[in-house]
C-alpha cells in the first residue's frame, strides 16, 4: 500500500494553517486516515485541529491493546466500522473530557474531522465524515458540502456519543477499494494570483485522481497546479491518500 499526505497554508491564512492531516498502520490489515479543518471563524482553530488529531492518534495507539483487556475485541476479527467507531467514541469522550477540564469554550474546539478505516487485505473501507470535506474512491469523488455551516463535533458535546454519531455524521461503506483519498474542503478553493476563483480546472481531480497503472505524488500534483496553471490555494488543504497493491 502507497501512503501519499498534502497540507498547505491557504491564501487567506497568513500566519498558521488550521488543517491537520494524520495517518497509521494499526496492524498489518488495517490502516486508519484522518483529515482535520479547524474552522476560520473560531478561536485559535489551528489548536482545535491539531488537539483533535492528537485524540484520535491516542485512540489509534490503544487498538492494538484491546485484546489484552478484552480477548473478544481483537481487532483482527472485527469490521471497519466497529474500529472506526471506537476511535470516534474515544476522540468524543476525550474531547469532552478536556472541554470540561480546561474550560474551553464551543468555539475552541471547532474542527471537521473525516475519518477512514481500511482492511488492507479485504480491499473494505469505512468513512465518517463530521462537518464537510471531499472523498475519492476508485477515482470517484464525492463532495460534502454544508455550505460554510460545518456541522463541528465540538457543537454536540453535551449529547451522547451515540446521538452525535447517528445524527451530526454521515457514514459510508466501500468494497473492492483500490484507491482512496480523504480532503478537506480547501480543494476545490484556488485562486489565480489576481485572486480570481479557478473555474477552468477541477482542483480534486487533479489532486485526487490517479492515472491507470501510476501514481503520481500529491506535491508534483500540486506542483502542477501553481507552477503550469499558476493556482494558488485560497484556503487551507489536508489531503491524505492511498493507493492498494
Amino acid at each position: 500500500m502507497k501512503v501519499d499526505t498534502l497540507l498547505k497554508r491557504g491564501h487567506i491564512h497568513t500566519e498558521f494553517c488550521e488543517d491537520a492531516v494524520y495517518h497509521t498502520a494499526v496492524s498489518e490489515q488495517w490502516m486508519i486516515g484522518a483529515v482535520f479543518d479547524g474552522c476560520s471563524s473560531g478561536k485559535e482553530s489551528y489548536f482545535a485541529s491539531s488537539l483533535t488529531k492528537k485524540l484520535l492518534k491516542k485512540a489509534c495507539k490503544t487498538l492494538p491493546y484491546l485484546a489484552k483487556i478484552q480477548p473478544e475485541l481483537s481487532i483482527i476479527n472485527q469490521t471497519a466500522k466497529y474500529i472506526g467507531e471506537f476511535i470516534l467514541s474515544q476522540v468524543f469522550s476525550d474531547l469532552k473530557t478536556i472541554s470540561n477540564r480546561y474550560l474551553l469554550e464551543e468555539i475552541e474546539l471547532l474542527s471537521t474531522l473525516l475519518l477512514t478505516v481500511i482492511n488492507k487485505k479485504e480491499k473494505q473501507a469505512w468513512i465518517n465524515v463530521s462537518g464537510d470535506g471531499v472523498i475519492c474512491v476508485n477515482n470517484k469523488i464525492t463532495t460534502i458540502d454544508q455550505h460554510n455551516m460545518p456541522d463541528y463535533v465540538g457543537y454536540h458535546l453535551d449529547k451522547s456519543f451515540e446521538n452525535w454519531l447517528s445524527q451530526h455524521t454521515k457514514s459510508y461503506e466501500f468494497l473492492n477499494v483500490q484507491s482512496l483519498g480523504i480532503s478537506t474542503d480547501g480543494i476545490n478553493k484556488f485562486i489565480s494570483h489576481s485572486g480570481e476563483f479557478s473555474n477552468k480546472m477541477n482542483t480534486a481531480e487533479q489532486l485526487l485522481i490517479q492515472e491507470t497503472g501510476g501514481f503520481n505524488s500529491l506535491s508534483n500534483a500540486f506542483s502542477q497546479l501553481t507552477a503550469n496553471h499558476q493556482l494558488i490555494p485560497y484556503d487551507d488543504i489536508g489531503i491524505v491518500r492511498f493507493l492498494i497493491d
